[in-house]
């Protein structure tokens, strides 16, 4: 996922790490222990209709992949399920703006179209583990701070 997010692409994290801990074995529910996150107003994605679009539909894949990894179920279900999700969403945001023709419900469709396309030459490799990548980047990252 987090190369997803070095190239500006990923959204979504929050839910598959949630399923990933859920994998793991029993949860404990704490009440008194809250978190609260509201980025309705000042939200990088909410800045920029046009990539907001393309982030939801281009991560959807990687999220759809990730969970069928994680259930060991097959990742071609999940790459056909995924195409379907996104003819329809094209479809919908399609018909809406139509209806409705704004600036914003374009560059909404427009972003989702460029995320679709994109997904086409995404590679997933079940089999890969990015955690050595990313604890090399962050040791080079905190060297250099220092």
């Amino acid at each position: 996922m987090f190369d997803l997010y070095d190239e500006k692409s990923g959204k979504g994290e929050d839910a598959i790490t949630g399923y990933g801990i859920y994998k793991q074995g029993i949860l404990l529910y704490i009440p008194e222990v809250l978190f609260r996150h509201n980025d309705q107003q000042n939200s990088s994605y909410s800045s920029n209709i046009e990539n907001f679009g393309f982030r939801v539909l281009y991560s959807r894949l990687y999220l759809s992949l990730e969970k069928a990894r994680l259930d060991k179920s097959s990742l071609f279900k999940a790459k056909i399920s995924f195409h379907w999700f996104a003819i329809w969403r094209i479809f919908g945001l399609s018909l809406n703006t139509i209806i409705r023709k704004n600036a914003k419900r374009k560059k909404l469709l427009k972003g989702t179209i460029k995320g679709w396309k994109k997904s086409f030459k995404f590679r997933f490799d079940s089999k890969l583990n990015r955690n050595e990548f990313w604890r090399k980047k962050m040791l080079e990252e905190t060297l250099e701070n220092k």
